[in-house]
């Protein structure tokens, strides 16, 4: 299971030479452990999650020093996390494809009093003390874009809009990004509001928000880290606002609209195989587009 060098707090050798203060490498690294899903995950978690944080989490002067554990069970979690605590972990950054492992992972930190930080948080009931999770008004706002982009100046196209969100909070804000778009256009008559229908998630159409690049939150995690491990409350304060009792301090992540031009970007995130799209009728348009 594990997947990065055992964790210690390693101790830097005296240079003993005198005047010698240029040196970007601190006397000791701060062990921080980082949790992520196995196999069963898919392929972007070690080709694209692991290098991106083990990167980002370290920073240019090497201060700290990250180990990667995977898990797919609650037990699994249970064991990796204290295996992380154990080895000195001051932080702990996880992603959890469950509630069952997000708890289990939580309970093991706070039992310890060391900080939790929820990465690529989607849904509702994460219990981290902080997390890292897509900008839902910003979700909003670029569906609104992208159907102007679409229509352009239309006068009296009418708009039926259909939202679908994991939470009511999600819900709300992404109300306010297609707000933000969508009522200056119909207040001068451009567009017609047909009526704003709630979908389903779960038994409705499938649902996809707007992509959001794993290397931003990887550096959102590692922003956050860094401001735990130094204890810089006012960094906390700016990268993840206080929050109403029982739920996380968020860092939110802005998403980014896939286009033609872009949509490649997906793809080689790993976070959308193309054999799970590139399919059928769609095989001759990926290979025009060549999307790998």
């Amino acid at each position: 299971m594990r997947r990065g060098p055992a964790v210690a707090l390693l101790l830097a050798a005296a240079l003993g030479l005198a005047g010698c203060v240029d040196s970007p490498v601190s006397a000791a690294q701060v062990p921080v452990g980082v949790l992520l899903p196995g196999d069963d995950g898919g392929s972007r978690w070690d080709d694209v999650d692991q290098p991106t944080l083990d990167n980002l989490v370290k920073g240019p002067d090497y201060a700290h020093q990250p180990t990667f554990e995977t898990a797919d069970t609650p037990e699994e979690a249970t064991a990796a996390a204290t295996e992380l605590l154990d080895d000195g972990a001051r932080v702990l950054v996880y992603a959890a494809a469950n509630p069952q492992i997000d708890t289990a992972v939580t309970a093991v930190a706070r039992a310890r009093r060391i900080p939790t930080v929820g990465y690529d948080v989607t849904g509702a009931g994460i219990s981290a003390d902080f997390a890292v999770a897509t900008d839902q008004a910003k979700v909003g706002d670029l569906p609104g874009r992208g159907l102007v982009r679409g229509v352009r100046a239309k006068q009296g196209a009418g708009v039926l809009e259909l939202v679908a969100a994991p939470t009511e909070d999600a819900l709300t804000a992404l109300g306010v990004g297609y707000d933000n778009v969508l009522q200056p256009r119909y207040r001068g008559q451009v567009y017609r509001p047909l009526g704003r229908e709630r979908v389903d998630p779960a038994g409705g159409p499938t649902v996809v928000d707007a992509y959001t690049p794993p290397p931003a939150q990887a550096a959102a995690a590692s922003a956050l880290v860094r401001a735990l491990v130094a204890d810089d409350r006012a960094a906390l304060d700016r990268l993840a606002p206080p929050a109403p009792p029982g739920l996380p301090r968020t860092a939110l992540v802005a998403p980014v609209a896939v286009y033609l031009s872009n949509i490649n970007e997906v793809f080689t995130s790993g976070l959308v195989d193309s054999d799970d799209v590139c399919e059928g009728a769609l095989a001759l348009r990926c290979n025009q587009l060549s999307i790998p």
